[in-house]
């Protein structure tokens, strides 16, 4: 294939007249840049998700008393790493519950299966959180271990 046809088959894919998206070119790297205002979109979509949902605040409380513990326990760099992955994982699953149960909430009483969806959103939370609490118990405890000197 041509390498001026294959621009022209990346433009042609991302335009749509039918939903009003215009065509764009995607880079030769394959990272399509957004324009300014879909970077401004998506922060006020966090701010949303967060503002809707009281569970943030839980999730913040309970991420700053893991940060202290990390400081008083002189956590490594591996360690940050792993407790960062943790809450961004539990986060990013609480964000898309939010998303699916906005999405959802409207088609309940039409539709069972879009409860389902969200009982099923509500349980992928559940998982990645208990994950992040067990991960994060091994690490407080593998810190603490290193400090009172059980191991190296």
């Amino acid at each position: 294939m041509h390498r001026d046809s294959a621009k022209e088959l990346q433009v042609s894919t991302l335009s749509d007249p039918a939903r009003g998206l215009p065509a764009r070119y995607i880079p030769s790297g394959g990272a399509e840049e957004l324009p300014p205002t879909h970077r401004f979109r998506t922060l006020r979509g966090v701010r949303r998700g967060i503002r809707g949902q009281s569970n943030f605040f839980v999730y913040f409380f309970f991420i700053a008393l893991a940060i202290v513990g990390a400081v008083a326990l002189d956590a490594t760099l591996a360690d940050w790493c792993v407790l960062t992955l943790c809450v961004s994982g539990a986060l990013a699953a609480e964000m898309f519950r939010c998303a699916i149960a906005a999405v959802a909430s409207p088609l309940v009483d039409q539709d069972p299966r879009c409860a389902e969806g969200v009982e099923i959103a509500g349980a992928a939370v559940l998982i990645a959180v208990l994950t992040a609490c067990a991960v994060a118990t091994v690490v407080f405890a593998h810190r603490f271990g290193v400090l009172v000197g059980w191991w190296g």
